[in-house]
C-alpha cells in the first residue's frame, strides 16, 4: 500500500497519508502501481463524465479541468519543457538546461495548447470504456521507457525508480495493460505505439535517454494518440 501511495504522490496532487522515511526499494516498487494510479484517475473521470445536467462539450471541458487538477499540470509542464528542448535544436547539455529552466518558451506553450485542444475534440467522441482505459494505458508507457532506455540525470527520485524497479514484473504489467487496451481500442493502441516510436527517436537524438519531464510528455502524448485512435 505504501508503494501505491508513493506512486500516487509522484504522479498526482491527490493527498496521501504521511509516509515517513521512504526506502529506495519502495520507490522502485512504486513504479508497478503507475497503471493503478491511472485507473483511479479514470474512475474519477468516468464519474465526472456521468454528470447529468451538462452538455457533451461542457462535459469535455470539465473533464480537462478535473484531469489537470488531479495531476497538478505536472505532465503538461513536462510536455512544455520537453517541447522547448527538443524543438530548439540544442545539443544534449543545452537541451537538459532548457528542460530545467522554470520559464516556458513558445514551443512549450504551443504544444500544451495543441494537446489540450486535441483532447477536447476527442473527448467529445469517445465512450466511457475508452475514457476509463485512457489514463491507465498512458501511465504504463513511462514504465516501458524506464525499462528500455537510459535515465540521463545522476540523481533524483526517478533514479531510484529505475534502479530498484522489479523489471520482469514491470514489463509483465505493461504487456497486460496493453492487451486490455487493445481489446478496448486496437487502433488507439496502434496510434499510440507508432507515435511513441517517433517520440523516442527524437528523445534519443536530443538527450540520449529520458528525464522526468520526458515521462510527463510521454503520458500526455500517449493519451492524445490513444484518443485519436479511438475516434478514427
Amino acid at each position: 500500500m505504501r508503494a501505491f501511495f508513493i506512486a500516487l504522490q509522484f504522479m498526482t496532487r491527490i493527498p496521501v497519508p504521511m509516509l515517513g522515511d521512504i526506502g529506495k526499494k519502495e520507490i522502485g516498487f512504486s513504479v508497478l502501481f503507475f497503471p493503478l494510479v491511472g485507473l483511479l484517475i479514470g474512475l474519477i473521470l468516468v464519474a465526472v463524465g456521468h454528470f447529468p445536467s451538462l452538455s457533451v462539450s461542457a462535459t469535455a471541458v470539465v473533464l480537462l479541468i478535473v484531469a489537470t487538477l488531479i495531476n497538478g499540470a505536472l505532465h503538461l509542464d513536462g510536455l512544455g519543457d520537453s517541447a522547448d528542448a527538443w524543438l530548439s535544436g540544442a545539443k544534449k547539455t543545452r537541451a537538459l538546461e532548457i528542460m530545467q529552466d522554470s520559464h516556458i518558451g513558445s514551443a512549450g506553450v504551443v504544444s500544451i495548447v495543441l494537446i489540450l485542444l486535441a483532447k477536447y475534440v476527442f473527448l467529445l467522441e469517445i465512450n466511457i470504456l475508452e475514457l476509463l482505459i485512457m489514463p491507465v494505458v498512458s501511465r504504463a508507457m513511462p514504465i516501458f521507457l524506464m525499462l528500455k532506455f537510459n535515465y540521463v540525470r545522476e540523481n533524483g527520485i526517478a533514479r531510484d525508480m529505475v534502479d530498484f524497479v522489479p523489471r520482469e514484473i514491470a514489463m509483465a504489467i505493461v504487456m497486460i495493460v496493453l492487451s486490455i487496451a487493445v481489446w478496448v481500442s486496437w487502433m488507439g493502441v496502434l496510434m499510440m505505439l507508432v507515435g511513441l516510436f517517433f517520440l523516442v527517436r527524437t528523445m534519443q537524438a536530443r538527450l540520449g535517454g529520458w528525464t522526468g519531464d520526458v515521462l510527463g510528455a510521454v503520458i500526455e502524448i500517449s493519451e492524445v494518440l490513444f484518443l485519436l485512435g479511438c475516434v478514427l
